[in-house]
C-alpha cells in the first residue's frame, strides 16, 4: 500500500508502535465501548501510547479520536431522527455534553501516559517536547548548529515538488501492489520510498469507496464512517502542512 511498510513491516520502527496503539484505540472509540467513560479512559491511555512511539501521533491519531469522542460518532451513537433505537443505545448518555466529558477524560488519561516522558525532557533539556520547537521552548544541549541542521532536515515542504503532487505519488496514487494502471519509474538510489511502478489506482482505494458507501447506506453505521472519514482528513491535512511529508508517516491512514 506504502513504499515504507517494506521497510518499517520488518523492523522495530516506531510507526509500527503508532499503528498497534492507534488501531487498538479506534476498536474502543468506534465501538459501544466509546460512549463510557471505562472506554474513554482505556482509549486516552492508547492514544497515549501511540504519542510516545512518535510524537507526531498526538494530531494523526489523538486528535482526531478526541473529536470522534467529543461528537459522538461511535456505534453507540443514537440513531437518526425517524429511526427506531434499540433499547441498550437508546439507554446510552448522549449529548454534546457528555461527549465533553468523554474527551475530557481520555485527554487526561493520555496526559498521564505522556507525563514521564514530558516531565524527564523537560527536566533533561527544559523543553518537554524536545527536539521540537527547539528555538522556542528550549534547545537543551544543541547548538544553534544542530538546531539549523534539524530544521533543514524536517522542513515543511518538499524541495522538488509541490504538497499535492507529493500525496499523489506517496499516498493517493502510489501504485504499490495490486494497483491498477501506473507507468514505470525510474530507479532512485536515494530514494527507497518507491516503487517500480507509480501513478496507478490502488485496489485498497476501491475497497475503501465501496466500504464508506456501504457504511453511508445504514443509518445505525453511519457516524463510524464519519468518524472514520474525520480521521482520515485530520491525519491528511496535517501531513500536508505540519511535517516533512515522509511516505512512512502517512501509515495511519491505512
Amino acid at each position: 500500500v506504502l513504499p515504507w511498510v517494506t521497510i518499517t513491516g520488518s523492523m522495530a520502527y516506531n510507526e509500527m508502535g503508532v499503528l498497534a496503539f492507534g488501531a487498538a484505540a479506534l476498536l474502543i472509540v468506534l465501538s459501544e465501548s466509546g460512549t463510557t467513560r471505562g472506554g474513554a479512559a482505556a482509549a486516552g491511555l492508547l492514544v497515549g501510547a501511540a504519542t510516545l512511539s512518535k510524537l507526531t501521533a498526538g494530531v494523526m491519531i489523538a486528535m482526531p479520536m478526541g473529536l470522534i469522542l467529543l461528537l459522538g460518532l461511535t456505534r453507540g451513537a443514537p440513531a437518526a431522527a425517524g429511526d427506531e433505537a434499540t433499547p441498550s443505545v437508546a439507554e446510552k448518555p448522549t449529548g454534546f455534553k457528555h461527549g465533553v466529558q468523554l474527551a475530557a477524560i481520555a485527554a487526561l488519561m493520555g496526559a498521564t501516559m505522556l507525563s514521564p516522558y514530558l516531565v524527564r525532557n523537560y527536566v533533561a533539556t527544559g523543553n518537554p517536547v524536545f527536539p521540537f520547537a527547539a528555538e522556542r521552548l528550549g534547545a537543551g544541549h544543541w547548538d544553534d548548529t544542530i538546531v539549523a541542521r534539524w530544521d533543514t532536515a524536517h522542513g515543511l515542504s518538499p524541495k522538488d515538488e509541490g504538497r499535492l503532487d507529493t500525496l499523489s505519488r506517496q499516498w493517493l496514487l502510489n501504485t504499490g501492489y495490486g494497483a491498477i494502471g501506473g507507468r514505470p519509474t525510474p530507479r532512485e538510489t536515494e530514494n527507497m520510498a518507491r516503487f517500480d511502478r507509480e501513478g496507478g489506482v490502488p485496489g485498497l482505494w476501491i475497497a475503501v469507496i465501496v466500504g464508506g458507501v456501504l457504511l453511508l447506506k445504514q443509518r445505525e453505521a453511519r457516524p463510524i464512517a464519519c468518524g472514520m472519514g474525520l480521521m482520515l482528513g485530520v491525519q491528511v491535512l496535517f501531513w500536508m502542512f505540519a511535517t516533512h511529508m515522509q511516505s512512512r508517516f502517512l501509515l495511519p491512514t491505512v
